[in-house]
């Protein structure tokens, strides 16, 4: 899965702004287990993209902004109550693309 997402960063032309990817899931990787690693690594500005509400509860957790993915396992209006910094349909999403390229250049 992950190479799979670091080909799609290459398609959509921000593999340069994409600093890890962290990808994979069981049944007790909530929040909290997600905060606890990520946390060892996150910096201020950075952005975790997900389709979960853990993915977003994470980022909260980190104060990190965090963007929400219907693409995945939850619709968007299960997402949308995690209240996420911003809200798409889909990682290859071109706002998704110039939110994350406007992040890397602040």
């Amino acid at each position: 899965k992950a190479e799979n997402l670091k080909n799609q960063n290459a398609r959509l032309g921000i593999e340069h702004s994409v600093k890890q990817i962290l990808s994979g899931h069981s049944e007790n990787d909530g929040s909290d287990v997600k905060a606890a690693i990520i946390g060892q690594i996150a910096q201020t500005d950075d952005v975790i993209i997900g389709d979960t509400e853990a993915d977003i509860l994470t980022a909260k957790q980190l104060g990190l902004k965090g963007v929400a993915v219907t693409s995945g396992i939850r619709s968007k209006q299960f997402l949308a109550q995690m209240e996420p910094y911003l809200l798409l349909e889909s990682i290859a999403s071109p706002e998704l693309r110039a939110f994350i390229i406007d992040v890397h250049n602040k």
